[in-house]
């Protein structure tokens, strides 16, 4: 095996000399990328044409590209909103209010802070003849003690996952990493599926809801005072996801595909039936996900001293696939009109892999002395 006591007499010396323009460097260029990462933010105050503010407006940031939900707002009992966390990029802004009409802007975000100021919506003045008066709900709805958010038959929700849109939903961030879901900034938050308490383990909660298609959701309600029957455990707060129920007697289903392609693909798949006859209703769903996105990775340094260099080359190529499969199935008895017995049977899977190819190639001089070649495999189940 070959030394070089130049090379490590000079790096040592390249230490001590370049100490300082090392740690300058570093600390520009690691200002620069705090800069860069620095979450952008986006308020304003919604009135109406009496100068009055419109509480519980909806407030909705979309791509400007395909009108997908980035982030959804509500405004305070002063009209005003926030909208936090958001990147540089251009945007459509959505404010909604009920007799009023939506309010569209295109917003292209650079600064740190955008504040839009007053945005006052316009009565709706569309006059007919004949009035078909249609009930709708908002997306998102503001009630005592917790936010409601509406995603059946949200077209900014379909093929979406429960996950990515409790990401975009006011009030909560996601920690996917440390599978960690905070509220209001508080951890320890409790998720329930149709009011009743999930018991599967915290790292476990975040790929659940990744792997949970919104088609078969009816709300989400995001509680943040619950009420005295709920368990003291949740101090900072539940969320419970209300499934969709079907009401309709005789058998009936639906079924949606969803594919999406970058560098890899991302295909799902979303099926679910309902049978219902006399006291008896039989239920199901299923749904399937698929996340493929390949990454390389290249490192480069070398290291000169007296005519000498010392180069190492580091190539990964990473082919991760997260797979999720969840069912759901049951059966409810209608005992009398106030009183149902059912049994329901949920399974969930989430299969992480990751085949890799990595390389390291040095060399003394631009002549290759080593090269190291590993096969790598990680599974998670």
């Amino acid at each position: 095996m070959k030394t070089y006591p130049k090379l490590k007499v000079g790096f040592s010396i390249f230490n001590t000399k370049f100490k300082k323009i090392i740690t300058i460097a570093f600390l520009m260029i690691l200002s620069i990328f705090t800069l860069q990462l620095k979450a952008q933010t986006i308020s304003g105050k919604v009135l109406s044409d009496q100068n009055e503010p419109l509480i519980n407006s909806n407030v909705l940031l979309l791509n400007e590209t395909d009108s997908s939900l980035v982030k959804v707002a509500i405004t305070n009992l002063e009209g005003k909103f926030l909208i936090e966390s958001i990147n540089q990029g251009k945007y459509l802004l959505s404010i909604s209010y009920i007799g009023f009409e939506t309010y569209t802007k295109n917003l292209f975000i650079t600064k740190t802070s955008n504040d839009l100021g007053s945005i006052t919506l316009k009565p709706n003045s569309n006059l007919l003849d004949q009035v078909t008066v249609v009930a709708r709900k908002p997306f998102a709805e503001q009630k005592i003690d917790r936010l409601v958010i509406n995603v059946k038959n949200s077209i900014t929700s379909s093929g979406s996952t429960v996950l990515a849109i409790l990401q975009k939903s006011p009030g909560i961030t996601v920690n996917q990493q440390a599978g960690i879901i905070n509220m209001a900034g508080k951890e320890g938050v409790q998720v329930m599926i149709n009011g009743k308490l999930s018991y599967m383990p915290a790292a476990a909660i975040v790929p659940m809801l990744e792997g949970m298609s919104s088609n078969n959701v009816e709300r989400i309600e995001l509680i943040t005072t619950p009420p005295s029957k709920f368990d003291a455990g949740g101090n900072a707060g539940y969320i419970n996801i209300v499934l969709s129920e079907n009401p309709n007697k005789g058998f009936n289903g639906s079924y949606s595909l969803t594919a999406a392609g970058f560098n890899g693909s991302a295909p799902s798949a979303n099926a679910d039936f309902n049978y219902r006859k006399n006291k008896i209703n039989l239920y199901g769903s299923y749904s399937y996900s698929r996340i493929a996105q390949l990454q390389y990775i290249q490192n480069y340094r070398n290291i000169l001293y007296e005519n000498t260099s010392k180069a190492t080359v580091i190539n990964s190529r990473r082919d991760p696939v997260r797979s999720t499969n969840n069912l759901r199935i049951g059966v409810d008895y209608q005992i009398g009109k106030r009183t149902t017995m059912g049994l329901l049977i949920s399974a969930y899977e989430n299969l992480w892999k990751m085949d890799a190819f990595n390389t390291s190639i040095s060399s003394f001089n631009k002549i290759e002395d080593s090269r190291i070649a590993i096969d790598n495999t990680e599974i998670n189940k």
